[in-house]
């Protein structure tokens, strides 16, 4: 849930890109930062589900595959910082910021925590 207002924001980046293409064909600045955006929310989806699949393993992850995974995610939170903020105008506290900014920042901050408790450390089972 808390990645699904920038999933349909992508969606719509998708179906809206070569729209965004025309425009930057054009020097237009606006369509830029949409293409940017769309491929930051590209890289962010791939941080995302890598470290679900490294948290979900529960296996240890080496310092470069985290870090890269790290990084991915962060440019996914980039994007979704640009779009959500009016390509960072501003930024106000009301219940449509809680769900499109701070709910995937605060997930993602959690997943990059859990995964790096698992850099070179032994998991452990879970108990039966």
């Amino acid at each position: 849930m808390a990645y699904a207002v920038p999933a349909y924001h992508w969606i719509w980046g998708v179906i809206m890109l070569p729209l965004w293409l025309w425009g930057a064909a054009s020097a237009e600045s606006t369509s830029i930062w949409f293409i940017a955006s769309l491929i930051g929310g590209v890289l962010g989806a791939i941080g995302v589900v890598g470290l679900l699949t490294v948290a979900i393993a529960r296996e240890p992850v080496s310092t470069l595959n985290f870090s890269l995974l790290a990084l991915l995610s962060c440019a996914g939170l980039l994007a979704v910082w640009a779009m959500m903020t009016g390509l960072f105008a501003g930024f106000s506290l009301d219940p449509f910021s809680l769900v499109a900014i701070v709910a995937p920042t605060a997930c993602t901050v959690h997943l990059l925590v859990l995964c790096a408790r698992l850099i070179g450390a032994e998991v452990q089972p879970f108990p039966h």
